[in-house]
């Protein structure tokens, strides 16, 4: 009888052992990864071990819930080399680089390889098209007499790795004909002189993992220092792109060259056929040739000496209102109203303000400035009416119009016109190509946070806050293809729905003795209201949160609650009071307006600090010359993307420090 007792009590021990278990909690987990682990939910979970309420700690044991122990992991996918190629990834890899590498979209990528959405690993196998890797070398032979390989990197121009190297554009298009239909590509490669440089080293950039050329001197010492460049002649030709409709004769006239000079620069043109949107060789102005090295950096009041003599012709079209804003100064001079500019037309007029200085500015540097005034109403109608004036006055380039549908407008209708629109972040001018978007677009912002995690978390549980919907779901992958591989770093994603967050929710996707880094791209004033206000009631100084600009115009957050969050925001705007050139502007606005300059001054004056000057010494437009600045209160620092277009990446990170933000690059 005790025998059997005995049995029983084996039996009924092993069936308890068989549905439940414990978990010991690991560095970085999380009660999201535990869930996923054992396939049951973050309630059971908690209802199972109550101490979780006050959140998750590494070294503690979990019972399982008995009845989801059949869940287990998913099995490793197999490896099918007769279909597929596979890849390796190696640190410092992102989804990005390996896409324009091998030539493959997003979307094609995820879809062989699902666990992308969790974000890439170190070591992570990824699946491939048959055929990928081979593709990625190609017909491009292994060595070439006399010349190296370089790898081209995110942010290289024509210009720039030219003058880096000291050799003539020209050549670079001589020694790789592919240039002049595909342009440079960053993750290509391209030959260079081998005799061009002494050696060649990498950087790693903190930007996104991207690798940079530097020049280094090699002295009998075998010194590491950067070599100084000396100033050496412009090289006598440039690349330029042909129009919609041009032939030979148009391209003779246009650039001052002889028949046999343009083919023989460009063979392709032989038989008389002239390619739309292609990239030739022409030889350079020599108007040009002194002031274009200017256009490698737009700052130092030096460097402004050279605009001596120059002129310029811009037009100015803003929605300035002009007969209402006549119709109060009237009013205010028979004394029957205050004195006051017309609601709708503050904007403009605050921007038109600081634009101002800058042009009286540039006339001290003795920059010759006409100026055509339009007022655009923010009406379409009045755009296009604009429009053909514009067209006969000819004007260098277009200053405005600040919103997005007008600009649009204004472009498709001056399609050869530079035009700047100065305030608006929702341009799409990806048909446009010289329709310019001053103020840096939000992608760019979500590049810079991805920039300070690369840098910063290279291990951390990333925690995505978003709304559920697709606009939310596009940015985040967006995001995630610009994250560096990393061996430990965890993904996950913290959605609102119809309620809001909790201090709960917020807790159970921190992880147990690792960092935790929310990131919100989202802009909804619902959800950043309901996060900041649920994780500043944890206390919790080990976890950090990332948001873009956008945070700074939520009404409903409390500052003393953002106050309590180690936060990190991108933004477009940032004013240094500690610099004199700041405290200058400051003191000569107050000066000529007798009042403090507003928000759109500040974007004024450096709009016109920046743009004058480029289109004044780049008159041919060569967009491998725009340099870079940082003004009073925004950067320019313009890149042409892949459908050559000029996007603006200036973006600042701020850290709020006692309630002050700290600027930390």
């Amino acid at each position: 009888m005790r025998k059997w007792i005995l049995l029983l009590l084996i039996f009924i021990g092993g069936v308890i052992n068989a549905q439940e278990r414990t978990h010991h909690v690991e560095k970085g987990e999380t009660l999201y990864s535990i869930s996923r682990t054992y396939g049951v939910t973050i309630e059971r979970l908690i209802e199972s071990n109550p101490f979780l309420s006050e959140g998750l700690k590494e070294g503690q044991d979990l019972v399982i819930p008995a009845s989801d122990v059949s869940r287990t992991r998913p099995s490793l996918p197999t490896i099918d080399t007769t279909r597929f190629d596979y890849h390796t990834v190696q640190a410092g890899e992102t989804i990005y680089s390996l896409t324009r590498e091998w030539g493959i979209t997003y979307e094609r990528l995820l879809e062989l390889n699902p666990e992308l959405s969790e974000g890439l690993k170190v070591n992570q196998k990824l699946k491939l098209p048959k055929g990928t890797l081979d593709e990625t070398v190609g017909d491009v032979p292994a060595v070439k007499e006399g010349f190296i390989q370089h790898n081209v990197r995110r942010g290289e121009t024509v210009y720039s790795l030219t003058k880096s190297i000291h050799w003539p554009a020209a050549e670079l298009y001589e020694a790789n004909p592919n240039l002049l239909e595909e342009g440079l590509k960053a993750g290509t490669m391209v030959w260079i002189p081998d005799n061009a440089v002494s050696r060649l080293y990498t950087k790693r950039d903190s930007l996104l993992g991207i690798e940079q050329v530097a020049i280094v001197d090699t002295t009998p010492n075998d010194s590491t220092e950067v070599e100084e460049e000396e100033d050496e002649p412009v090289s006598k030709y440039m690349v330029v792109r042909t129009g919609r409709d041009e032939d030979l004769t148009d391209l003779m006239e246009k650039y001052n060259v002889t028949f046999d000079e343009l083919t023989r620069l460009n063979p392709e043109l032989v038989g008389g056929t002239v390619q739309p949107n292609r990239n030739i060789i022409v030889p350079r102005p020599k108007a040009d040739t002194a002031s274009s090295p200017l256009l490698e950096s737009l700052e130092g009041l030096d460097g402004m000496q050279l605009l001596s003599g120059q002129k310029i012709h811009i037009a100015v079209a803003l929605p300035l209102y002009l007969e209402e804003n006549d119709s109060l100064a009237m009013r205010y001079n028979m004394g029957e109203a205050l004195p006051q500019v017309y609601s709708r037309s503050r904007f403009a007029f605050d921007f038109y303000s600081g634009l101002k200085l800058a042009i009286d500015t540039l006339l001290g540097y003795g920059l010759d400035v006409e100026i055509d005034i339009y007022d655009t109403r923010n009406d379409q109608v009045r755009v296009r009416e604009i429009a053909r004036e514009i067209r006969e006055n000819k004007p260098d380039v277009v200053i405005g119009p600040l919103y997005s549908q007008n600009a649009e407008t204004l472009a498709r209708e001056l399609e050869d016109t530079w035009i700047v629109s100065p305030l608006s972040r929702t341009i799409n001018n990806s048909n446009t190509p010289k329709l310019v978007q001053a103020v840096t677009p939000m992608r760019e912002e979500h590049l810079a946070l991805a920039k300070w995690v690369n840098d910063s978390a290279k291990d951390a549980n990333i925690i995505f806050v978003r709304r559920i919907n697709d606009a939310e779901k596009v940015n985040i992958q967006h995001f995630m293809q610009y994250l560096e591989a990393s061996e430990t770093r965890t993904l996950s994603t913290l959605e609102m729905g119809e309620d809001l967050f909790s201090r709960s929710m917020v807790r159970n996707k921190m992880a147990a003795g690792r960092r935790d880094v929310f990131v919100i791209l989202d802009s909804d004033p619902v959800l950043l209201t309901s996060f900041i206000n649920s994780i500043a009631s944890l206390n919790d100084s080990s976890a950090t949160v990332l948001c873009t600009s956008r945070l700074l115009g939520n009404k409903t957050i409390e500052i003393e609650k953002l106050n309590k969050v180690d936060l990190y925001i991108s933004d477009v705007e940032y004013v240094d009071y500690s610099s004199p050139n700041t405290n200058s502007f400051i003191a000569r606005y107050r000066e000529d307006m007798g009042t403090e300059p507003p928000r759109f001054a500040y974007h004024g004056y450096d709009v016109g600090m920046y743009f004058l000057p480029l289109f004044t010494l780049n008159k041919t437009y060569e967009t491998d010359l725009w340099g870079g600045n940082q003004g009073i209160m925004k950067i320019h620092r313009f890149t042409q993307n892949d459908e050559s277009v000029m996007v603006n990446s200036g973006v600042f990170l701020l850290h709020l420090e006692n309630f002050r933000w700290t600027r930390i690059y």
